[in-house]
């Protein structure tokens, strides 16, 4: 039983420390895309403080894309490649 425990532990740790070679890239390496609503409204100037309070330790200048309708705001992120670029901001109060 003991034998088996350590087996288990060791495997479980050598797995760890390949996950991070393997998943260990740089990222961001390109510009971060934050698409948000309609510039001067609630969701734009949400968008800027998020860009600029994380612009700084991503290291890489977050770049914010005003569209006009919802829909269309959605439509571009869905649309994008799944590499974790392009990013929304959305959401409604009342």
């Amino acid at each position: 039983m003991l034998l088996v425990r350590l087996v288990s532990m060791i495997s479980v740790g050598m797995l760890v420390f390949s996950a991070e070679t393997i998943f260990g890239q740089d990222f961001p390496n390109k510009p971060v895309r934050l698409v948000t609503a309609a510039a001067g409204g609630g969701g734009d100037f949400t968008s800027r403080l998020v860009a600029q309070g994380i612009s700084g330790p991503l290291g890489q200048p977050v770049i914010v894309e005003n569209r006009p309708s919802l829909l269309n705001q959605h439509e571009i992120v869905m649309k994008a490649p799944p590499d974790g670029y392009t990013l929304t901001v959305a959401g409604s109060s009342f």
